[in-house]
């Protein structure tokens, strides 16, 4: 052992607890790099599955009876919320039409009626 004569053991001891305090931080970051890739495969997994769920051609086709006829009935409630919508906004228009017309013949009048 001509390194052991040559430095103190102090010096050794020192140097091997520099050693053995690498090998400690190159294994945690070696097992993190793994934890990070298991978590990488499990996130990829779960957004495929996200993607596959969306796909399907009819929403909430999997969910029971009770949730599909109440889905069911929000629609029918939104049908008739629109359409009673489409009334009232026709009625609107069209009163705002006979606004129109009498204001421009008010204003005819007016402009016919001489000025005093």
């Amino acid at each position: 052992m001509i390194i052991a004569s040559i430095i103190p053991p102090e010096q050794m001891t020192m140097i091997a607890g520099f050693i053995m305090l690498a090998w400690v931080l190159v294994r945690r970051r070696v097992s993190a790099r793994q934890r990070q890739r298991v978590e990488m495969t499990a996130s990829d997994q779960a957004v495929a599955q996200q993607t596959a769920e969306t796909k399907r051609s009819l929403p909430l086709s999997d969910a029971p009876v009770e949730t599909q006829r109440w889905q069911v009935a929000m629609f029918d409630l939104q049908r008739e919320l629109k359409a009673d919508l489409d009334t009232r906004i026709s009625v609107v228009s069209s009163l705002l039409r006979q606004v129109d017309e009498r204001i421009a013949h008010l204003e005819s009048l007016q402009q016919q009626r001489p000025s005093p």
